[in-house]
């Protein structure tokens, strides 16, 4: 007989503390407010300022305020004595320690991760690892954002049973409302404007968006204008470019509210485990343009459909899809589905996934 016992205290092991895992543990707490929840947090967010950090309602080890060798967070996390652990940023060894002292007091410990193969020779590395190092054997399940990272985990050792997706989503308290309402009224003009939020840094293709847009506006009588909301090194490339827009980073009511007044979100990046933009984006009601590199296009763009994809670095395929989101006029058609195929991601599926879906799973399989 399978003990059905609830999970009562959930830790959190993360690489940087985000708005959206906020969302998640927030879902968890909704589906149980007697829930204890102990977060550890290895590195700050490297695009996020300091003085914008989201509040977090529950206990935080921070491990970036004391030295590098101090391992002493363990024995904290070992007296909270919590029931699951959802551990991230696998390649810290103190984590990896972490979860064999979990698993050893019979904790159920999940590998997170969003990663996707792109290396082949990495990947082989870390599926021998898996397989025969046996360095996944303190986990007891694996929990992804999607169809790519599913891939992935199976390829390194990970059994199909003990798979589980839904580990990111956006904030949809805050993003879907959006798209509820820009499709209430059929009749309002589309927003004539294209949108990029995140690092303004090599591996999110900008240095591509750049040649596409100039590219774009060569082909057309009318150009759209292109915001982007983030910062980086490069970003002093784009501060005199015609029909730009640098706003800088903005917090995530900001960037909703960005969405709302934007007709597509583009993101051309060389490779993203995941995008959890994408579904921001998705939630908002925005028709999407992004590269085959990212890891939730293949969950939330259905080409001609919500959207459209494209191979990164590809910078005439890219303006060629700008110009085609401008005039063919079917934007607000492409959002509309954009929010029906959001609902296939929410923080209540991270929260009833942790709480529910893994712990029976691994219960069963003891």
């Amino acid at each position: 007989m399978i003990d059905h016992q609830p999970m009562r205290r959930v830790a959190i092991l993360w690489e940087h503390l985000t708005d959206y895992l906020h969302a998640a543990l927030a879902a968890v707490r909704q589906a149980d407010p007697g829930i204890e929840i102990l977060a550890v947090q290895r590195i700050r967010g490297a695009n996020v300022p300091q003085n914008q950090a989201a509040p977090f309602a529950y206990p935080i080890l921070d491990l970036t305020t004391r030295p590098a060798q101090d391992t002493g967070w363990i024995n904290e996390l070992l007296e909270f004595d919590p029931d699951i652990a959802v551990i991230t940023g696998t390649s810290f060894r103190p984590y990896r320690e972490a979860a064999k002292k979990l698993r050893q007091r019979q904790t159920i410990t999940v590998w997170a991760s969003d990663r996707i193969r792109r290396n082949p020779g990495r990947d082989v590395y870390q599926a021998i690892w898996g397989r025969y190092g046996r360095i996944w054997q303190h986990y007891d399940a694996a929990l992804v954002p999607g169809i790519a990272a599913t891939r992935y985990a199976q390829f390194i050792g990970f059994p199909a049973e003990r798979i589980f997706q839904g580990l990111y989503s956006g904030d949809t308290a805050v993003y879907r409302p959006i798209g509820w309402q820009r499709h209430q009224n059929p009749n309002a003009p589309w927003p004539a404007a294209f949108l990029f939020v995140g690092q303004l840094i090599e591996r999110k293709g900008i240095d591509t968006l750049l040649d596409a847009y100039r590219l774009y506006r060569q082909q057309t009588a009318a150009p759209w204008p292109l915001w982007l909301a983030g910062t980086g090194p490069l970003q002093a490339d784009w501060m005199t470019e015609p029909g730009v827009t640098v706003l800088g980073y903005r917090p995530k009511v900001e960037t909703a509210v960005l969405m709302s007044q934007a007709g597509c979100l583009v993101l051309p990046s060389r490779w993203d485990h995941w995008g959890v933009v994408v579904h921001e984006a998705a939630c908002a009601g925005l028709p999407i343009i992004a590269s085959t590199a990212c890891g939730a296009a293949t969950d939330l763009i259905q080409p001609h459909v919500n959207g459209f994809v494209f191979p990164p670095t590809d910078a005439a395929a890219l303006a060629h899809l700008l110009l085609k989101v401008d005039h063919e006029g079917n934007g607000r058609q492409l959002g509309q589905n954009s929010l029906y195929l959001s609902h296939r991601f929410d923080p209540q599926l991270f929260a009833q996934t942790v709480l529910h879906a893994i712990p029976e799973q691994i219960k069963r399989a003891r």
